[in-house]
């Protein structure tokens, strides 16, 4: 069993979807097919600052 499948699977299932970010900087390093449907533009690069308000905290 490929547990970075599983945990994927998990996310997406469960939580809506799967992103990484640079914690200096924000920068989006990885974003999900999922988040990428809820937050049409986003992709590695963007800043998650600019998609997702709960970031500025």
């Amino acid at each position: 069993m490929d547990i970075t499948k599983r945990i994927a699977e998990f996310m997406t299932d469960h939580v809506g979807g799967i992103y990484l970010k640079k914690e200096d900087n924000g920068e989006i390093v990885y974003a999900d097919a999922q988040i990428q449907a809820y937050y049409p533009g986003i992709q590695a690069g963007s800043n998650a600052q600019e998609f997702m308000d709960w970031e500025y905290e």
